[in-house]
């Protein structure tokens, strides 16, 4: 897992005049007097900081509460399709930014190129490191989690056809939102606050708020002709 001494955060000016009216003061100097340890540089008119280790203090809770509130950040990038997600380049590159070496990090929809350490896949076929129902995978999970990456079947008609080359039938409550949504509530409360979802398909609604994720940025990729855009949506899991 990652040590928390070593997450950086961002916070921009907007959230430091919230700060301020919180009765903290966002100078720097005050700011490295009151953290210490913490590497800090201004740049700007944002604040870098390093999490100290003391990261339960309300001084350190405040900064955290803040980052919640920040504004999404919305990128366009153009690439052809591919059944493999992960290999299309721009989402290739946001998720290695956030993931880094894989560890701590889950996927329930893994297919055959995913970074992440706890991989699954139902078809047998795929490079996986098991091969379960999704929801049962996460269930199975013990957390916490540094993240989720969740690219599961982006339509109804996808999921029909996936249980089709396993040799099942898709039930009517897997041709509904009840497919989405059964998994990531099997999977939410077992990211770390601080932790992060990343979620790929045909729309931005992700995790959402009410299971505790805030949105940090939003990549679309278009793939020309008629092609839906594929649509990658980091959460970010707000601390209790």
């Amino acid at each position: 897992m990652t040590q928390e001494s070593e997450r950086a955060y961002i916070i921009t000016g907007k959230q430091l005049d919230r700060l301020e009216k919180y009765g903290l003061n966002p100078d720097v100097e005050l700011f490295v007097a009151t953290i210490r340890s913490c590497p800090l540089v201004k740049t700007d008119g944002c604040l870098y900081w390093q999490t100290p280790e003391n990261r339960d203090s309300p001084f350190c809770q405040l900064l955290e509460k803040s980052i919640e509130e920040h504004d999404a950040q919305i990128a366009r990038a153009r690439a052809a399709p591919s059944a493999w997600t992960f290999t299309i380049k721009p989402i290739r590159e946001i998720i290695t930014r956030y993931v880094g070496d894989g560890i701590g990090w889950a996927d329930p929809f893994a297919g055959n190129n995913s970074p992440a350490e706890f991989t699954n896949d139902q078809h047998p076929d795929r490079r996986a490191t098991s091969h379960m129902d999704a929801e049962e995978f996460c269930k199975a999970l013990s957390g916490p989690l540094n993240g989720v990456i969740f690219d599961p079947p982006y339509s109804y008609r996808q999921v029909s056809e996936h249980y089709k080359s396993i040799g099942m039938k898709a039930r009517s409550i897997d041709t509904s939102a009840n497919y989405y949504n059964r998994v990531m509530n099997a999977i939410c409360d077992k990211v770390r606050p601080g932790g992060y979802a990343i979620s790929c398909g045909w729309n931005s609604n992700a995790f959402g708020p009410n299971r505790g994720f805030a949105i940090v940025e939003i990549l679309l990729v278009a793939h020309g002709q008629h092609h839906n855009d594929t649509i990658v949506t980091v959460e970010r899991k707000v601390p209790a």
